[in-house]
């Protein structure tokens, strides 16, 4: 709704759904959306799985602004630990 208020359209992708990944990389080559958010570990994810299908996100996807957050690291056992 956020994205919404500020006149702009938010496309949800995640992991969890297999091929959802590989979707989200061919749609950000073909929309070339402006602004990418998401976690670290996801954004990373997805560069190298567009690495491996020979599409280079510096260049291909030509999004201007970068943002990332809410890294939780729930799936790291130290971080549960502590």
């Amino acid at each position: 709704m956020g994205a919404e208020r500020l006149g702009a359209v938010a496309f949800l992708f995640g992991v969890g759904v297999p091929g959802q990944t590989d979707r989200a990389i061919n749609w950000m080559k073909e929309v070339e959306p402006t602004i990418f958010y998401g976690t670290p570990s996801y954004s990373l994810y997805i560069a190298e799985r567009a690495r491996v299908k020979g599409v280079d996100s510096a260049k291909d996807f030509n999004s201007r602004l970068l943002f990332f957050s809410d890294e939780l690291g729930v799936g790291i056992p130290s971080t549960k630990e502590g």
